[in-house]
């Protein structure tokens, strides 16, 4: 299972001796030059995303090899798109990163699934997705891995204690210590420095690099091949059974292939990453705010990074009001809009309630680090051109205030009530979409007294710059 990163062509590499039966989707588990050293026959596409199956079916494949997939930014395979094309008569098998966590899946349904990775899912002795999660070059690059995969550590560590390099209680340590790191960020490096950070024995460390540097351990590419081998070595056959279900065609089903039959029609390719990929250049170039948008990306991963760095969980009730704070803020106010607003913007419910997450993952970093960050803001008002006006007013209201001989503002001063003032506040900055204590909330105070206060002071302030009728409006 991959992390898109830049891409180029996404279309299909095929052998001169290739015949359309056996499809193969592969990223960076295996060079391609390899695969195709091992299963000339096959024709090799890049890294399943959501609809690729469905599309492929289309084509009347024979045998489907999962072997890499997309992930998070690109909505990933759906179970029923592997259904589907068991459904319509294809063999599909799956092994060593996305292939492996579907083909544990869905073994029930008769998804077949290879080597050792997929053996530990199916056990349940691994049951998370970033064990085999990694960040990986583009396509021209042949997907060269950036990081190194929990399930490769795993087996690595185990070798090495079979060997006597590491002692069980420092393959343990080690396993743990590479569970707990990021895993864009997990590197043989980054795990041995954090070992001996902990303080592990440096003579088994300096053991186990050197066994790592000459083995070069990866299950990943050892799946891979093996599931290649097995389609190379077993007699084809003509024939499958029929598969012992039937697919229940939902309305979300029918929603993806909508939606797929819709991208395809616009953008001929048909290949669900690539597509991304080339939005992210449209975008590159078209946008006006561009640096804004990478900046803001570079938040989001920020974000999720040191959220699981910190250990940070989002509770029910953050989650909750991300959700109601993301929906007011685009209008869906309804399950049309919301499905809408899905359609237009190409997600399912996961990549939905994925946004809401990454929304109140920043709400609990902005909780957690509330004080130190308030100490960027004349930095960031600087970057933005906008630290003179700011300082301008504020200077100025507070010299007015004590002027004027007001210390604690009260509705006196004010000339109006307390509803005269939050209705001016929303004409005249911006509307308290959830109540006062949740506005209050969203914009750092401390409390809705102290926000109100600071409401008070600046219609005070205004007022006296341009005196009204006497009715509390300034």
């Amino acid at each position: 299972m991959s992390k898109p990163m830049p891409t180029e062509s996404g279309s299909a590499v095929t052998s001169s001796d290739a015949r359309p039966s056996t499809y193969v989707f592969l990223g960076p588990s295996l060079p391609l030059d390899e695969a195709r050293a091992i299963l000339p026959s096959a024709i090799y596409l890049p890294p399943v995303a959501m609809g690729d199956m469905f599309r492929l079916i289309r084509k009347k494949p024979k045998v489907v090899a999962i072997i890499d997939g997309f992930f998070e930014q690109v909505p990933s395979v759906w179970h029923k798109e592997i259904l589907f094309a068991m459904e319509s008569g294809a063999r599909v098998l799956g092994a060593s990163s996305m292939g492996a966590l579907r083909a544990a899946e869905l073994h029930p349904f008769g998804m077949e699934g290879v080597g050792k990775i997929f053996e530990a899912f199916r056990s349940g002795e691994i049951e998370d997705d970033d064990e085999v999660a990694v960040v990986h070059g583009p396509a021209a690059d042949g997907y060269r891995c950036l990081s190194e995969a929990m399930v490769n550590v795993r087996d690595a560590l185990e070798r090495a204690e079979r060997e006597e390099a590491i002692s069980a209680q420092t393959r343990e340590s080690l396993t743990a210590i590479a569970k707990s790191i990021f895993y864009p960020e997990r590197s043989w490096d980054a795990i041995l420095s954090a070992g001996a950070d902990a303080e592990l024995p440096a003579p088994e460390l300096e053991r186990l690099r050197g066994f790592v540097r000459r083995v070069r351990p990866n299950l990943k590419r050892d799946d891979a091949v093996a599931l290649l081998e097995r389609l190379r070595t077993e007699p084809a056959s003509e024939t499958r059974a029929a598969p012992g279900f039937q697919l229940e065609k939902t309305a979300f089903w029918l929603k993806m292939t909508e939606v797929v039959n819709q991208v395809d029609a616009e953008l001929p390719t048909g290949d669900g990453a690539n597509n991304f990929e080339a939005l992210r250049d449209h975008v590159r170039v078209t946008a006006p705010d561009f640096p804004d948008v990478r900046r803001g990306c570079l938040l989001l991963l920020l974000v999720e990074r040191e959220a699981s760095r910190l250990g940070l969980r989002v509770s029910g009730r953050r989650l909750q009001e991300a959700a109601e704070r993301f929906r007011r803020a685009r209008g869906l106010l309804s399950i049309a809009a919301t499905n809408g607003w899905m359609e237009a913007n190409r997600l399912d419910r996961a990549g939905l309630s994925r946004l809401v997450e990454l929304e109140a993952l920043c709400d609990e970093l902005l909780a957690h680090y509330a004080a130190e960050s308030g100490t960027f803001l004349a930095p960031e008002l600087r970057r933005r051109g906008a630290f003179p006006d700011a300082w301008r007013t504020m200077t100025a209201k507070k010299h007015h205030l004590r002027e004027t001989g007001i210390i604690n503002p009260t509705f006196e001063d004010a000339g109006a009530d307390y509803a005269q003032i939050l209705a001016w506040y929303e004409s005249r900055f911006r509307k308290m979409e959830g109540g006062l204590e949740l506005h209050a909330k969203e914009l750092g105070f401390e409390s809705s007294r102290v926000f109100f206060a600071e409401v008070l002071e600046q219609f005070i302030f205004e007022k006296s710059l341009s005196p009204g009728d006497g009715d509390g409006k300034p």
